[in-house]
C-alpha cells in the first residue's frame, strides 16, 4: 500500500515537472529561456540555492548555454521541480 502511494507521489511530482516545463518554456529566436531554469537545478543539485539571484553566477553559468542570460525571476521553490533535468545534459 505504501510503495504504490509512493509511486503515485512520483507520478504526480513527473506531471507537475512536465507541465511547468511545457508552460514556462518559450522560444525566443535560436535560444531558450529554459537556461534559467535548467541551471536553477544544477545550483540546487549543487546545495547552492543563494546563487539563484547572484547575477554574475548566472551569467556565467549561462554562458556556454545561451546568447544572453535570463535571470531567475521566481520564489527558490520554483526550482526544485528543475534538479532532476539538472543532471541531464543542456
Amino acid at each position: 500500500m505504501q510503495a504504490r502511494t509512493h509511486a503515485r507521489l512520483a507520478a504526480i511530482a513527473i506531471a507537475l515537472a512536465v507541465a511547468v516545463t511545457a508552460s514556462l518554456v518559450r522560444l525566443s529566436g535560436t535560444d531558450v529561456d529554459f537556461v534559467a531554469f535548467h541551471v536553477a537545478g544544477q545550483a540546487l543539485l549543487a546545495g547552492h540555492a543563494e546563487r539563484l539571484y547572484d547575477l554574475t553566477w548566472t551569467t556565467l553559468a549561462q554562458a556556454p548555454l545561451a546568447a544572453h542570460p535570463y535571470p531567475w525571476l521566481y520564489a527558490p521553490a520554483w526550482a526544485l521541480p528543475f534538479v532532476p533535468f539538472a543532471m541531464l545534459p543542456y
